[in-house]
């Protein structure tokens, strides 16, 4: 899969060779912040950018990941990486209708390409 070359892929720190199997992203345009998924061969990487611009890439190897979960709301949704230092959320920003709809289908096939890549179901 081709990486996204625009804002916020273009500053995800990849190590050479690294395989991107899945992202997502959702930029709506009336909203204050964004977020941005990116699952690989190698690590889950989480981004989400709220009132500041000094937001950085989280990286989660694959191989200290042991569960995803999804936790649904009609407002935040919620992606919880659990891994062995502990576990990283990564919550959509605030909204309902079309980009929350976007927000909860996106989170649930992070959670299932994760799931994938562990090893789960």
């Amino acid at each position: 899969m081709e990486l996204r070359r625009n804002p916020p892929f273009d500053s995800l720190p990849l190590e050479p060779g690294e395989v991107i199997r899945w992202q997502a992203w959702e930029p709506s345009f009336h909203r204050f912040s964004y977020y941005a998924i990116v699952v690989s061969d190698r690590a889950v990487y989480l981004y989400s950018r709220l009132f500041t611009s000094f937001t950085r890439w989280r990286r989660i190897p694959i191989v200290d990941v042991y569960a995803a979960e999804y936790t649904p709301s009609w407002f935040m949704p919620k992606l919880m990486v659990h891994h062995r230092a502990g576990k990283a959320v990564l919550r959509t920003p605030p909204d309902t209708g079309e980009a929350a709809r976007i927000d909860r289908e996106q989170i649930q096939e992070a959670v299932d390409v994760i799931r994938r890549s562990i090893g789960g179901t």
